[in-house]
């Protein structure tokens, strides 16, 4: 199960994964979005009938310098894009 927000490099992963004989599905969603987090897991326990890993491999890199950054950016490039989507697929 592959899950990102921009559908042409996530299905560009894709046939990465497929061109090596490995299944890949695509979602093209927003995991910060609760919903979102349900769409992915109820596919892949459709799919699958479990889930024996989670790698959360997401974030939006700042293009400024992490000491620069407010606490708003930070709130939103690093709370917002990495832990609040973890939280929400446990």
């Amino acid at each position: 199960m592959l899950v990102a927000r921009n559908k042409d490099k996530l299905e560009a992963t894709a046939a990465d994964v497929r061109s090596v004989g490995a299944e890949a599905k695509v979602y093209d969603l927003d995991l910060r979005e609760p919903q979102a987090a349900e769409i992915v897991i109820k596919g892949t326990l459709e799919r699958f009938g479990r889930i024996d890993a989670l790698l959360n491999i997401a974030g939006a890199v700042p293009q400024i310098d992490v000491f620069e950054m407010t606490d708003a950016q930070w709130d939103h490039r690093i709370v917002s894009s990495i832990i609040i989507a973890t939280l929400l697929c446990i």
